[in-house]
């Protein structure tokens, strides 16, 4: 790589050690790598450009809202993923179909290598996508087209079944965002976003429409074939651009919709379910005595 690179575990250790009323942030560009460049200008989607280093497996996309006196609010959004080997040239580029428009933002990005090393990027600076294209084809990006609408708005959830571990839509239908309309169909998926020891997983799954069922086991049978305790946190809208040779470039999120609960037959609510270990292991410990 032509520019040296910062682990996390290193700014984590520069953090500990400057506790002493010193200050740290994104800020200290020092430890982050070069920010992206976002473009909004005569665009109908802000258009995020970031440089593409060797050995990057995937990186990861965040986007921070900013009021109107320039400070942060809430925590960054994980919004999309991009996968640099499939764009051509020395830049890779996010397009995010699920902003909204007149809203402050800025990006950065978490480059996640091949070696499971990671480093960030600093933020953009902040960017607002106005007076944007409208008519056929060109939907509103207001906050309520950018996010699911169930239909009851109060009603709806999903039944959980402990002993089959599905979940299924009840008591009405969850409807994809509005905007999700200007992309070609095949392009649009409905993703799970299931939590296992601190680790966030978006799982795509089929529709979303009044008995669709979710099969959970097929889901993190491949990531934990241990099981354990998992935590449904929301619903994602994805989009998904590719390149001529089929190759994904990137994916560009909804943020999370957290509005659907969780119910069993008796009513209970909940968002944590058990699944039992996948793995049968045959062969008993005949290791040699240490």
């Amino acid at each position: 790589m032509k520019k040296k690179l910062i682990t996390l575990s290193a700014i984590l250790a520069v953090f500990s050690f400057l506790v002493a009323g010193c200050t740290f942030g994104r800020e200290e560009e020092d430890n982050y790598l070069d920010a992206p460049v976002v473009q909004v200008k005569d665009q109908l989607f802000p258009q995020v450009y970031f440089r593409k280093y060797e050995d990057v497996k995937y990186l990861s996309v965040y986007r921070w809202v900013y009021d109107s006196s320039k400070k942060k609010v809430g925590v960054a959004e994980n919004v999309g993923i991009i996968y640099p080997s499939s764009h051509a040239g020395e830049e890779c580029r996010f397009q995010d179909r699920f902003f909204v428009e007149d809203v402050n933002y800025t990006y950065f990005g978490r480059y996640v290598m091949n070696n499971g090393e990671e480093y960030v990027t600093s933020e953009s600076e902040i960017v607002t996508l106005t007076n944007r294209a409208t008519g056929p084809g060109y939907e509103s990006h207001n906050s309520a087209n950018v996010e699911y609408q169930k239909t009851p708005a109060t009603d709806v959830y999903f039944l959980y079944d402990p002993a089959q571990k599905t979940l299924t839509v009840t008591d009405g239908n969850i409807t994809r965002p509005v905007v999700s309309q200007e992309a070609d169909a095949s392009k649009i998926t409905n993703r799970m976003i299931l939590s296992h020891d601190n680790k966030r997983l978006a799982y795509e799954i089929g529709g979303l429409d009044a008995g669709d069922t979710v099969h959970l086991i097929s889901l993190v049978i491949s990531d934990f074939p241990y099981g354990g305790k998992f935590t449904y946190k929301g619903l994602v809208c994805e989009y998904r651009e590719k390149n001529s040779d089929g190759k994904t470039l990137f994916v560009s999120w909804s943020d999370m919709f957290e509005k659907v609960q969780l119910k069993e037959a008796s009513g209970r609510s909940y968002n944590e379910f058990n699944i039992d270990p996948l793995n049968v292991q045959n062969g008993l410990d005949y290791n040699p005595a240490p």
